[in-house]
């Protein structure tokens, strides 16, 4: 398959007809000039925004390869590339994901498969085989080493191997399993964080280098600690070597098991040593999100059914204890539909902040099922993201202030978003993909790629450009855009990871199936998957819900947006 691409002719018109007439040229003189907005996206438009967004991506890689590579990130600003701090070793904010192993290469593989890029993938996986190089005497985190090292190199080699091609021939002539044995080579070294720990749970962090070990740091986080399930799991299907799956099954089953005799929660980071919660605040967003996103994503790709089960009991307790509305969203009865940070013991509200991570929750609903739910969440955060444009890290709701007002491009509500688009087909989210997508040309855009915002509110930029806006954000607002992508065609037989890495569910599921001893014992034979989300019933309007309720949202997180104000 060669690079999807739209004649020259065909671009320059959607340019000149997106500059007059486009959004960052539209004025809406009253509420039906916003209703219409949303009504309906024209097969015009939507080439267009997948045209902007694959210029996104082609800009801001090309800059990392031309600028940074081999370095781990591309700095945006001053055309720079950055790797591990050695100098400071403290500097955990870049130390943690910065390993000098080529980072945002190996993060963006999987980008270039789905965005077409047939012959950069290639030369993309030709350089990675040629530079990397784990023994070095680097300290990172275990989360970040698995979401995006292990993770892009087992989804790169899951889409070389792939004997369907469904993005075109990406096997180079010469590829004899390297990305795969990286992959076994990283987690061999990684396993020393596990060695050391009283409790079976790892510690938050571990040396690349042989023979070094760090048991500095004895608190780990929720998501940090319970997040390895997909990828160890891969690994020990494409292995044939249950131990990975094994160590990191046996990790989340262990946290489980220290929920709140009184009211069933996690709390967010935890003692490896001592196996006592440190901080007890229980919630969806940081520390915790990708935690009940491994519980439902395990059931789906490996058939686990004790995490699906473990999932649904976990979705019920946060329902009950978090949600500010008891009963169904669309009641509206109360305060809005809200996932509270509570005290795991007590129940008590610990704060009244939302954090952008909590974007994700919208998605991973959808996923399991619940898309009315989704749609109530997504549109408060969405409501979040309208107060400036874009998405602080921290927004506190009583204050009507941004406590950490940094947006370093994540891309989660993007994710929403497209999970909601592809299970509604509404409209709205398409035009939420573009508001998105225009927002970050805007003001994120820096001469050689994308930079973080340091501060939603005067939109100053801060000079790094982390690998998952990349191997996120640009994917899945290219998917939003792309229905023809063997992605949107083939949408129930992949499972994205918590960085967007794509894992084919019937495949890992067959090579499951050939192990002698499975580590998800409890594995279900697929035959066929069926939609487990019908399309709810939405309002048929330019919204997908009912005014009274948005009104009610918009006012709660008081973003000033009224759609329906005269």
């Amino acid at each position: 398959m060669q690079t999807r691409s739209i004649p020259t002719t065909v671009v320059v018109i959607l340019l000149v007809a997106h500059f007059h007439f486009g959004v960052c040229k539209r004025n809406f003189g009253s509420a039906h000039d916003w209703i219409d907005y949303f009504r309906s996206v024209s097969s015009f438009d939507r080439q267009y925004a997948l045209h902007v967004v694959r210029n996104m991506f082609d800009f801001s890689y090309g800059h990392y390869m031309q600028h940074a590579f081999p370095a781990d990130e591309l700095d945006p600003v001053h055309c720079t590339g950055r790797g591990h701090d050695h100098e400071h070793p403290e500097n955990l904010n870049i130390n943690d994901a910065l390993g000098d192993y080529q980072l945002t290469l190996i993060d963006s593989l999987d980008t270039l498969a789905i965005m077409g890029h047939v012959e950069q993938f290639k030369r993309a996986v030709a350089l990675v085989i040629k530079h990397l190089s784990f023994d070095r005497a680097v300290r990172v985190q275990v989360f970040e080493a698995t979401i995006r090292i292990l993770g892009g190199l087992l989804s790169a080699h899951l889409l070389i191997t792939d004997p369907s091609q469904p993005f075109g021939d990406l096997r180079p002539v010469w590829y004899d399993d390297e990305l795969l044995a990286f992959a076994h080579d990283l987690a061999n070294r990684m396993l020393n964080a596990f060695d050391t720990s009283a409790t079976s749970l790892p510690y938050p962090r571990f040396y690349l280098g042989p023979g070094l070990r760090d048991n500095t740091t004895s608190e780990t986080c929720l998501s940090g600690a319970g997040s390895l399930l997909l990828e160890f799991g891969c690994l020990s299907a494409l292995l044939n070597d249950p131990t990975y799956a094994s160590i990191s099954r046996r990790v989340v089953l262990n946290l489980w098991s220290r929920r709140s005799s009184v009211t069933g929660l996690l709390g967010a980071t935890i003692d490896v040593n001592t196996g006592n919660w440190i901080d007890r605040m229980s919630g969806i967003g940081a520390g915790h999100d990708s935690f009940y996103e491994y519980l439902h994503k395990s059931s789906v790709l490996f058939g686990d059914r004790q995490m699906g089960s473990m999932f649904e009991q976990a979705l019920h307790t946060l329902r009950y204890h978090l949600r500010t509305n008891g009963s169904s969203c669309l009641t509206n009865d109360g305060q809005p539909s809200v996932y509270w940070n509570l005290d795991m013991y007590s129940g008590r509200k610990s704060n009244y902040w939302i954090d952008s991570l909590q974007a994700m929750w919208p998605g991973l609903l959808v996923t399991s099922g619940d898309v009315t739910e989704a749609v109530c969440q997504h549109a408060l955060h969405y409501f979040i993201w309208r107060v400036h444009n874009l998405s602080p890290e921290r927004y506190d709701i009583s204050t009507e202030t941004c406590p950490l007002p940094f947006y370093p491009l994540r891309p989660e509500l993007a994710e929403s978003t497209y999970f909601l688009y592809r299970a509604t087909g509404h409209p709205f989210y398409l035009q939420v993909g573009k508001q998105i997508m225009e927002s970050l040309k805007q003001h994120a855009k820096a001469r050689c790629g994308f930079a973080t915002i340091h501060n939603v509110a005067d939109k100053s930029q801060e000079d790094r450009m982390e690998s998952f806006f990349l191997s996120e954000t640009l994917k899945y607002l290219y998917l939003l855009f792309d229905e023809s992508n063997p992605v949107n065609r083939n949408e129930l037989d992949y499972v994205f990871s918590t960085q967007a890495h794509l894992f084919p569910v019937r495949r890992i599921r067959s090579l499951l199936d050939q192990l002698d001893t499975n580590p998800f014992s409890t594995l279900e034979h697929i035959t066929a998957q069926k939609n487990s989300c019908p399309s709810p019933k939405l309002p048929r309007s330019a919204i997908p819900l009912k005014k009274d309720l948005w009104q009610k949202i918009g006012t709660f997180v008081n973003s000033g947006l009224d759609l329906f104000s005269s």
